[in-house]
């Protein structure tokens, strides 16, 4: 699943879950960003992160489907 169709399916799943005011959605560019991605040890694209309050819970790495960013989010706000 390319960049945009993660984006897309993750805007969704935020829709579907009602949380527009709880989640933040951000894209970084690897190319412009590179101390940011070297702090996360970010080296592969696409990368998934997942912050609770600031802090990172979990990375994925690689395509995602829409029904694991569902996943994802329901373990995030049922914790």
């Amino acid at each position: 699943m390319e960049s945009q169709a993660t984006r897309i399916a993750i805007n969704e799943a935020i829709q579907q879950f009602d949380l527009h005011k709880k989640v933040i959605i951000e894209e970084v560019e690897y190319d412009r960003e590179n101390e940011l991605c070297k702090r996360y040890n970010i080296y592969g694209i696409p990368t998934l992160l997942t912050f609770v309050n600031r802090n990172l819970v979990e990375k994925f790495y690689g395509q995602i489907q829409k029904t694991d960013i569902e996943k994802i989010i329901r373990d995030l706000i049922h914790d």
